[in-house]
């Protein structure tokens, strides 16, 4: 919300300062540094009703057992199904939810993972936008320049990727995912001047994602 109350400051005194509008790469009319300012507070409104939407849909697991099916706590309860639901409600109520998940596995939904990344992504993806707008600014060709530094990076992550790909499994993936994705919101916060996040500290954060989902896959079963 502070983001979007200094790019409406900024929009506002800008209002009038015209500059070169482009399309596919190409001049084309005169806009104005407002209007472009416009455009990307337009995609954080957009992100935060999709963060609004995404929290909405939160959900509580609840104590369904181990398969989800609730069978020791049929057997518990003597067949009481109705103080099984109450259970679970007030346990949701003590976590500070209203709702529970009709039908479960083991887990929760692991839709709501995606649903979480894509809401994450889409913030990056803003902040990726007008940051690169303001380095076109400020450095112009440099930041043609720079692609290929990009290139060179990325070619070597993925090149990597495909190495490590036979020993990561989709637990791991997901969880270098979520860590990741947080690096990346944290870098924005950081580009919009909200924040003071040392980013680089917290890149460990993606080899011990992976390597905490092995150690858990270790301890007996029972434990969960």
């Amino acid at each position: 919300m502070a983001t979007m109350a200094n790019l409406c400051d900024f929009a506002d005194e800008w209002a009038a300062c015209p500059c070169l509008g482009y399309t596919h790469y190409q001049p084309a009319q005169l806009v104005t540094v407002g209007k472009r300012a416009c455009l990307w507070l337009q995609d954080l409104l957009l992100d935060l009703e999709e963060l609004d939407d995404t929290l909405r849909a939160f959900r509580f697991l609840g104590c369904r057992g181990t398969t989800g099916t609730e069978a020791s706590f049929v057997s518990l309860f003597d067949g009481d199904t109705a103080k099984i639901d109450e259970m679970n409600r007030l346990i949701a109520a003590d976590f500070g939810f209203d709702r529970l998940y009709d039908v479960c596995g083991q887990t929760y939904p692991r839709k709501l993972d995606s649903r979480i990344l894509n809401a994450l992504s889409s913030v990056a993806q803003s902040c990726y936008r007008f940051g690169n707008d303001m380095l076109a600014v400020s450095l112009g060709a440099g930041v043609l320049f720079s692609s290929v530094f990009v290139f060179v990076f990325q070619g070597a992550l993925v090149l990597l990727a495909r190495v490590l790909a036979p020993a990561l499994t989709d637990a791991a993936v997901a969880e270098i995912t979520c860590a990741g994705s947080l690096l990346i919101v944290g870098l924005g916060l950081n580009l919009l001047g909200l924040t003071k996040l040392k980013v680089a500290n917290y890149l460990p954060a993606i080899l011990f994602a992976p390597l905490f989902v092995w150690l858990f896959t270790l301890l007996p079963s029972t434990l969960f």
